[in-house]
């Protein structure tokens, strides 16, 4: 990483958030660009803004060179401009309110992981360290792909423990029940299901220039989210990665709106990764 945008509402979440781009970039280099948007022209509350930047840099002013930025307009579009202009390898944002978790669709961190291009992280705990087990929700999309590739390379997964999910389906299982097939053969179809399942992960992954080994995998059978919320609460990830789809909205390649449970519920960070140029 060379550049990276934290965007700050001068809240203590952002405050979460310019600590964790903190120890991303230490020891790489990096420059921090921090951001404040206005909503309109007030040069009172700029100066307030710029002092409380320039303070909040100067707290640890050892670990990364930080430039402070005062921009004035719709945040997620500045957020975004401001972003490109400094060539930002990653968007660092404090997370939505967790009592407004609920319509997180429309926020400021929403709209900017939906109609930007760069990785936005969004920081939902207090950082105290590099991040140690990380989840990657794989559905074996070109959002998948996507997601991978990028946690690679912002050097997310190589000083991690590095969790692998894919949920996947036994077709005939519902019309095995049905038609009164015994548990065993019912099983025994899971079971046939799940090492198919393995294996085309395993050559999705070898596709991204991962190897199966080089990380743990979790494969459940049934809804997405319900086997993510599961894993989460058995792995305690620091970080969950999620591809998303564009400009039309969060990720629904998971089944339904997979990603936009995950930004809105989980307890832990959130990378998530916009398409390529390229799909």
């Amino acid at each position: 990483m060379k550049n990276v945008l934290v965007a700050s509402d001068l809240t203590a979440r952002s405050e979460l958030a310019f600590r964790r781009a903190m120890i991303l970039v230490g020891g790489v280099g990096a420059t921090i660009h921090l951001l404040h948007v206005g909503d309109e022209p007030d040069p009172g509350r700029e100066r307030e803004a710029a002092d409380h930047l320039r303070a909040l840099a100067a707290s640890d002013s050892e670990t990364a060179k930080v430039e402070c930025r005062i921009r004035v307009g719709e945040p997620h579009a500045e957020i975004i401009a401001a972003a490109s202009e400094c060539e930002a390898d990653l968007i660092v944002m404090g997370a939505h309110e967790k009592r407004l978790s609920r319509i997180f669709v429309g926020t400021t961190v929403e709209r900017v992981m939906r109609t930007g291009s760069r990785p936005v992280l969004m920081v939902n705990a207090a950082p105290s360290g590099p991040y140690q087990r990380v989840l990657l929700p794989v559905d074996m999309s070109n959002a998948s792909a996507n997601a991978i590739k990028a946690a690679s390379a912002l050097d997310m997964l190589g000083r991690s423990k590095a969790l692998i999910f894919h949920a996947f389906t036994a077709p005939a299982k519902t019309s095995l029940h049905f038609a009164n097939v015994e548990a065993g053969r019912i099983e025994e179809h899971v079971t046939a299901s799940r090492r198919v399942a393995l294996n085309e992960l395993a050559n999705f992954l070898r596709s991204c220039g991962v190897s199966p080994t080089d990380y743990d995998t979790i494969l459940e059978e049934g809804p997405p989210f319900l086997g993510i919320k599961k894993a989460a609460e058995r792995n305690a990830p620091d970080l969950n990665v999620i591809g998303t789809q564009g400009r039309s909205g969060l990720s629904r390649a998971l089944i339904g709106s997979v990603a936009d449970e995950v930004l809105r519920r989980v307890e832990c960070d959130v990378l998530a990764v916009p398409p390529t140029n390229d799909g």
